[in-house]
């Protein structure tokens, strides 16, 4: 079982707001967010990294 749970959000603007894709560095129409968290023992879950861009890109980075 993975200790790591991941959000991902269409933020409902783009490039010209957030920034190229943090991955490809290219420009995107719909930039999503995703968040990376980690269970602790307790359940509790904490913010281990976030990363804004294409959905397809940051697909890649919940495969690890």
């Amino acid at each position: 079982m993975s200790s790591f749970v991941y959000r991902l959000k269409n933020t409902g603007a783009g490039s010209e707001k957030y920034g190229v894709c943090e991955l490809c560095k290219k420009g995107a129409d719909s930039t999503y967010l995703l968040v990376k968290l980690r269970k602790a023992r307790s359940g509790v879950l904490c913010n281990a990294s976030d990363a804004f861009g294409h959905k397809e890109c940051l697909s890649v980075l919940t495969e690890e």
